[in-house]
């Protein structure tokens, strides 16, 4: 799990962030569409309830449309609020894997829609530990990062610091020489003077 947290985040280092999140909603809808062809008898059509492209029929493009807005500008207040409320972000961000399972139920006690069903909860019970694994796995690894970077800079500025301090010490070293030559030289001349 950590070298998968590590691969995340060494996206950031090739991909954008909102480019990486839109590659993977674009992954995502791509392969609910070929699941819905496959196993739930979807079809690429207009068809109101089995067709993918049901989405672009007049009964169903104001809906998805308002629906989408709303719930983009809900997520998007929710995320600047949580930013404000919680310093560190593994909060929010464990806080959101719960998302799937609770809409999943609600949407199951309201009887709006028909997938992705009850069983979908029994699902999540393995797909939230995964996802905490990797989310707690991104966690530490950033933590340790920064603690191995204070590492480096404090190593670093004792480094300088005992650079200085033998910079010093030579210097001292130099001046303690060059009294003791100021000493020698007053006590020679004076003895050859009185002889």
């Amino acid at each position: 799990m950590s070298n998968f947290s590590r691969y995340n985040a060494d996206l950031k280092n090739h991909y954008p962030p909102y480019l990486s999140m839109l590659l993977v909603n674009i992954f995502v809808c791509v392969n609910m569409c070929f699941s819905t062809y496959f196993f739930n008898g979807g079809t690429f059509d207009l068809d109101s309830f089995y067709g993918v492209w049901a989405i672009f029929s007049e009964l169903h493009f104001g809906g998805f449309m308002y629906m989408s807005i709303i719930l983009g500008l809900g997520l998007f207040l929710s995320l600047v609020m949580m930013t404000k409320l919680f310093e560190d972000p593994i909060t929010p961000a464990i806080g959101m894997l719960f998302e799937p399972i609770i809409s999943t139920i609600l949407v199951n006690m309201v009887g709006v829609q028909t997938l992705p069903g009850s069983l979908a909860c029994i699902g999540y019970v393995f797909i939230l530990p995964g996802q905490f694994l990797i989310v707690m796995g991104q966690y530490v690894l950033k933590k340790s990062t920064e603690e191995k970077q204070k590492i480096e800079q404090s190593a670093q500025r004792s480094d300088e610091e005992i650079k200085k301090l033998q910079h010093e010490i030579k210097q001292l070293k130099a001046l303690k020489e060059v009294e003791m030559t100021n000493l020698r030289l007053p006590t020679s001349g004076t003895a050859g003077g009185d002889v």
